[in-house]
C-alpha cells in the first residue's frame, strides 16, 4: 500500500527536514514543530499522497518548485512576525471576560449581596434589642432596690397632671427617672440634682443644666435612630433659658416610660373595667390621675403589697419610639418637664397600635407613622401606647424584674390587664 505526499506553498521545507522528520506518521506533529496553525498546514498540505513502509520511513517525497527554502528552525522575519502577532492575540483572548461572563458574574454577586444584607440587619437589631432589653432590666432591678429600700418604688411624677408646682412644690417636675439615678450609675448626677434642689430658687428639674444637657445611655433604646433628642421647640424654664450653659432647650429624652394606667391618665375609660368606672365616677381629672391603676403615675406611693395581681403578671416599664421636634413639641418621653403624663404609658390598646396616642404636646405633623398622636390641647382622655422599631413587638419589663417580649398580636384582654396592679384579672 502507497501514496504521495505533495507539500505547496512551504519555502523552507528542505529533503533534510523532511529526512528529519522521516519518523513522524503525523501530519499534526510536523506542523507543530515547524510552528505552522493548524490552519496553514491544511492549506500547504495535500493529502493523501503519501506511501508508508512497514516500518513507518518515507519512501518519496515531492516537494513544489519557485521556492526559496530554508531550515524549518529559521523561519523567516515575516513569519515570525506573522506568527507572534498569532499568539499575542491569542493570549489577549483567552485573559479576557466577554461582555456575557462579566454580566453573569455581577447577577451572581448581586444575588448574594441580597441574600446576605437582610441576614446582616437581621444580626444587627437582635444585638440592638438585646442592648435594649439589658437597659430595661436595669430599671427594673433599679425600682426593685429602690422600693427595697424606702419601702414602696419611685414616685411617677412629683406634680399633678398637667400642673406646674413652681415654689410650692419642693420638687418641681420630678418624675421616677430622677429616683433611679443612682441605680444606673449616675450617682455623680443625682448627687447635683439633691443640691439643686436644696440650694437653687425656683429649684425645678427643668432649669436643672446637667439634667438637660447629660446623654444617659441606658435611658435610650439602641433601636431609635433619633436618640440621643436634647433639642426642644420649646425653651427651658428661666433664668437658663437663653444663656451661654442653656440654649434654651429642654434637654434630655429617653426611650423608656413607666405604667401608669390600663385605661386613661385622666378620665373613666367606659371601656374598662367594671370597678374602675365605680371607683372613678365623680371625681377630677387630678383625682383620677393620682389614683390609676398601675404603679408609677402622678403623686404614687405604689409598695410592693399593692401589687394584689402578682408582680409577674403586672408591668412596670416599656417603651416608646421618640419623635423629633419641629415646628411643634413632641414631649413623649421628656424627663425634665413630665407633667403631661409624657414618662408614662397606658395598656389600654396593644403594642404598636395603629391608634394614635393622645396627649396635649405631641407632633401631629412630623411624628412618623409607627408613632401617631393626637394632640388634644386642654381636653381630656390622655394616653400613650408602648411602641418601638423593634419588629412585631415591644420589650417590657415586669414588676419582679423580668423583661420579656409582648408581640403586637396579643389578647386586649391579657394586655389590658397586665397594666393593673389590683384589678384581680385572669391571666393566660
Amino acid at each position: 500500500m502507497s501514496s504521495e505526499l505533495v507539500l505547496r506553498h512551504a519555502s523552507f521545507v528542505t529533503p533534510d527536514v523532511i529526512n528529519r522528520w522521516s519518523n513522524a506518521v503525523h501530519i499534526a506533529t510536523f506542523c507543530r514543530n515547524c510552528r505552522f496553525s493548524w490552519n496553514y498546514c491544511q492549506q500547504i498540505v495535500h493529502l493523501p499522497i503519501y506511501s508508508y513502509r512497514r516500518n513507518g520511513h518515507v519512501r518519496g517525497v515531492r516537494r513544489s518548485s519557485n521556492h526559496d527554502t530554508k531550515e524549518c528552525g529559521q523561519p523567516s522575519p515575516q513569519w515570525e512576525l506573522s506568527m507572534e502577532r498569532q499568539r499575542l492575540t491569542k493570549r489577549n483572548v483567552s485573559a479576557a471576560f466577554t461582555l456575557v461572563e462579566l454580566l453573569v458574574v455581577i447577577a451572581i454577586i448581586g444575588v448574594l449581596v441580597a441574600l446576605l444584607l437582610p441576614a446582616v440587619q437581621a444580626a444587627r437589631e437582635a444585638a440592638r434589642r438585646s442592648q435594649c432589653i439589658n437597659n430595661l432590666k436595669q430599671y427594673g432591678l433599679g425600682a426593685l432596690n429602690f422600693e427595697s429600700s424606702n419601702h414602696r418604688f419611685p414616685v411617677g411624677t412629683t406634680n399633678h397632671l398637667n400642673q406646674g408646682g413652681g415654689t410650692a412644690l419642693p420638687k418641681d417636675r420630678y418624675c421616677w427617672f430622677h429616683d433611679l439615678l443612682p441605680y444606673v450609675e449616675q450617682q455623680a448626677l443625682a448627687d447635683a440634682l439633691k443640691q439643686h434642689f436644696e440650694t437653687a430658687p425656683n429649684a425645678s428639674a427643668l432649669n436643672f443644666v446637667p439634667g438637660l444637657t447629660t446623654v444617659i445611655a441606658t435611658a435610650m433604646c439602641p433601636s431609635d435612630p433619633i436618640n440621643p433628642k436634647l433639642e426642644t421647640a420649646a425653651p427651658s424654664l428661666p433664668p437658663l433659658s437663653g444663656s451661654a450653659e442653656d440654649p434654651g432647650h429642654q434637654g434630655f429624652h429617653g426611650n423608656y416610660i413607666g405604667c401608669a394606667a390600663s385605661g386613661y391618665f385622666d378620665i373613666v375609660d367606659r371601656e374598662g373595667p367594671e370597678h374602675l368606672m365605680e371607683r372613678y365616677r365623680g371625681r377630677t381629672p387630678f383625682e383620677v390621675g393620682s389614683d390609676l391603676d398601675g404603679i408609677l403615675f402622678p403623686k404614687s406611693e405604689v409598695s410592693m403589697s399593692d401589687i394584689t395581681d402578682g408582680t409577674s403578671n403586672t408591668l412596670l416599664f416599656s417603651e416608646l419610639i421618640l419623635v423629633e421636634d419641629g415646628s411643634e413639641n413632641d414631649i413623649r418621653g421628656r424627663y425634665s418637664n413630665p407633667i403631661h403624663g409624657n414618662v408614662y404609658f397606658s395598656t389600654r390598646r396593644t403594642p404598636n397600635s395603629s391608634e394614635p396616642d393622645r396627649h396635649t404636646w405631641c407632633g401631629r405633623r412630623q411624628a412618623p407613622p409607627q408613632a401617631p398622636c393626637l394632640w388634644i390641647g386642654n381636653g381630656s382622655g390622655l394616653a400613650i401606647a408602648t411602641r418601638s422599631y423593634h419588629a412585631g413587638g415591644v420589650n417590657v419589663c415586669r414588676a419582679d424584674g423580668s423583661v420579656d417580649f409582648i408581640i403586637d398580636s396579643i389578647s386586649p384582654i391579657v394586655y389590658r390587664a397586665m397594666g393593673s396592679r389590683d384589678g384581680e384579672e385572669a391571666i393566660q
